[in-house]
């Protein structure tokens, strides 16, 4: 038998989580990139010198390290735009307790 487990009804947010994660996956996008952009580099370096019989692995070697160049693209900027995802969300979860606090604090006043 499986056992499952219930997701809380709240959502948790911890700003500081957040904002390490943000700064994290924006770095290691950046060395994503920097990666395919090597990659890149070695799909495209001249292996003329392989002659006759190194043709059918050049392009093989081409093809492979181009598509892992593709791949790690696409990586990056999966990445980047989970980053951006939790960067909106703990901008308006932020906006909305700055709102309730506000309200609360008004509230008081005229209490």
């Amino acid at each position: 038998m499986t056992e499952t487990s219930n997701p809380p009804a709240d959502l948790m947010l911890d700003p500081d989580a957040a904002a390490l994660y943000i700064t994290t996956a924006a770095h290691t996008a950046d060395m994503l990139t920097t990666a395919a952009d090597h990659a890149d580099a070695a799909a495209t370096a001249s292996l003329a010198g392989l002659g006759l019989l190194g043709r059918e692995f050049a392009t093989t070697w081409a093809t492979a390290v181009g598509s892992q160049a593709a791949t790690v693209r696409i990586a990056a900027a999966l990445l980047g735009a989970y980053s951006v995802a939790v960067s909106d969300h703990t901008a308006a979860v932020s906006d909305v307790d700055t709102d309730i606090a506000a309200a609360l604090i008004a509230a008081a006043q005229e209490v």
